[in-house]
């Protein structure tokens, strides 16, 4: 163990996986999930990746391969627990074609959390033999890429501006300051503009004023779509 983190040869039951609904919202929901574990003898994660291949003079003949889009996907296998409220969550979508998405969270030995939206699929929820323990499979698919935040490194929970209301006059500019907390999270946010043809936002928060009226600039923590805050931009004839 180094600095608290676990290292070396770790075993797979150390890895702990957790599934639950989503947010009224629609949106990842940490505080509803439920332990993927009991009766789950196998889980296989697999990455599917999309890839384009480059040539140049420069290259030798050789080629570059770009990674364009990829999935985690993992795969569940073991015996059904009938009862258990993860395996009770998972069968309850079996005939819910259409409501299959979910909350998913992955925490390695290390420490190390993967987490975000996904999607159930390929749902078997009984077989076997006659005298054996019934048998469960499924699969939880990231949708899109999830959250990837190693051992030690704070989630952010909220954002601060520098005020949640702004008045800026039409050709003038203003820029937003956002802290993301706790202090240890990552800093990074992103901001958008409710009307672009009110007011228009730039990666580093400048806004500018386009024309007469009012619009939100949302500001969002990089990979954390559910963390925002918004700043109420108020655009004025200019004296």
């Amino acid at each position: 163990m180094a600095n608290g983190i676990n290292t070396g040869y770790l075993k797979n039951y150390l890895r702990q996986h957790f599934v639950g609904p989503l947010t009224t919202a629609g949106e990842y929901d940490e505080d509803n999930l439920k332990k993927l574990a009991k009766g789950i003898s196998n889980i296989d994660p697999s990455s599917d990746e999309d890839t384009e291949d480059y040539q140049y003079y420069d290259g030798n003949g050789g080629k570059e391969t770009e990674v364009t889009s990829a999935s985690l996907a993992h795969a569940f296998s073991g015996n059904r627990f009938y009862g258990d409220e993860a395996l009770e969550f998972i069968r309850d979508m079996l005939t819910n074609t259409g409501g299959r998405t979910c909350s998913f969270k992955v925490i390695e030995p290390d420490g190390r959390i993967i987490s975000g939206k996904a999607t159930v699929s390929e749902i078997k929820p009984y077989g076997g033999d006659a005298g054996a323990r019934s048998e469960i499979e499924f699969t939880i698919t990231f949708d899109g890429m999830p959250n990837d935040v190693k051992a030690g490194t704070a989630i952010p929970t909220s954002i601060e501006v520098d005020g949640s209301t702004k008045t800026i006059e039409v050709g003038e500019t203003a820029t937003i300051v956002a802290t993301v907390l706790p202090a240890e999270a990552d800093q990074a946010v992103t901001f958008t503009s409710g009307n672009e043809a009110i007011a228009t936002v730039t990666a580093d928060g400048v806004v500018t004023a386009v024309a007469l009226g009012g619009t939100p600039i949302t500001v969002t923590a990089k990979n954390y779509p559910n963390v925002n805050t918004t700043v109420g931009i108020s655009a004025t004839a200019a004296e």
